[in-house]
């Protein structure tokens, strides 16, 4: 049994969000403003992989890649985004909102690949 399936040293906490507006229209018939709501708070590990700056002549954006396991049966999708990361003791770790750009399923865990953009 893997470690992360037998949920130890799950050392962080995230906050999933869900849009409950996607899918749906408003009265014109376009895209309703999205209305994020607490979807699930769930138990991994959250580390960077790498992290990048853009520079234009008005402004510097720094772009971090954050990744996140989290156990096998998380609901979560690419539509989803991640509040907050925080650790056992409640100090946060990553702050968000954190768009999930990807979901990646592996034999005993799922990785999500996270993209906060200053």
């Amino acid at each position: 049994m893997s470690l992360i399936r037998a949920r130890v040293g799950l050392r962080h906490r995230a906050t999933i969000e869900r849009d409950v507006n996607a899918g749906g229209s408003d009265a014109w018939g376009g895209s309703p403003p999205p209305d994020w709501q607490p979807l699930a708070t769930v138990s991994g590990n959250a580390w960077t992989n790498a992290g990048r700056e853009l520079v234009e002549p008005d402004r510097t954006v720094v772009i971090e890649d954050r990744r996140m396991s989290v156990p096998l049966g998380t609901d979560v999708t690419e539509a989803d985004r991640i509040l907050s990361v925080t650790d056992r003791s409640g100090a946060e770790v990553f702050d968000g909102p954190m768009n999930v750009q990807a979901v990646l399923r592996f034999g005993d865990h799922v990785e999500l690949v996270l993209e906060r953009v200053r």
